[in-house]
């Protein structure tokens, strides 16, 4: 008799066969799956507009483009403090008196500057006085403006009432301006009012 050889040759059964059937099927699924998925990432990408994208360009370029129509586009004012609210008429606080003050003084300071050296000024001032009533003292017109005028500034005034015929309201002029301590003794006064004097010869010098 001959003996046969067993055979070391693995054969599948029915459970390996199942198995394996299972085994394919299971990696059809995932491939499957795995599809869907990168279809699905594909449709979820951010698509990117152009204006954006050159918005974030220029973010490394240090200049970020605006749109046109929003070129004037303002800001809205911040929301006042209630803290700093003041409710109208109420008087300013010392504190802002002394910070405006200097101001206030050096433009009356600058404005008087400007106004007692100016001709058409103290021409002006001589019409005005020339156009006093008889009986008027040119004081009262010069009073007006004692705090304007400087040393110098009526012997221009003194020459215009001379040339306009009113010697009298240039001597009234140099009368008012002697009674004051910041317009004399001037040297500037007291020769107008005798240049006008010798012209209209009232100048009297005794003669021995």
């Amino acid at each position: 008799l001959f003996l046969k050889k067993p055979s070391t040759a693995y054969k599948p059964t029915q459970e390996d066969n199942g198995f394996n059937k299972g085994h394919l099927v299971n990696e059809e699924e995932q491939e499957e799956e795995e599809e869907e998925e990168e279809e699905e990432a594909e449709n979820t990408d951010v698509v990117w507009e152009s204006d954006e994208i050159e918005a974030i360009s220029s973010l490394f370029q240090g200049r970020i483009p605006q749109k046109p129509g929003n070129l004037d586009r303002k800001r809205p004012l911040p929301l006042p403090l209630p803290y700093k609210l003041r409710p109208l008429g109420l008087p300013t606080p010392k504190r802002l008196v002394k910070l405006t003050a200097p101001a206030v003084v050096s433009s009356r300071a600058s404005m008087a500057k400007k106004v007692y050296k100016s001709p058409s000024f103290l021409v002006g001032l001589a019409r005005e006085i020339s156009r006093l009533n008889p009986d008027e003292d040119a004081s009262i017109v010069l009073a007006k403006w004692v705090q304007i005028l400087r040393k110098g500034s009526l012997s221009l005034t003194i020459r215009e009432l001379g040339h306009t015929g009113f010697p009298e309201r240039a001597m009234q002029t140099f009368s008012w301006a002697q009674d004051q301590p910041h317009l004399f003794p001037d040297d500037w006064i007291l020769a107008s009012t005798v240049e006008v004097l010798a012209r209209n010869h009232d100048l009297k010098i005794p003669f021995n």
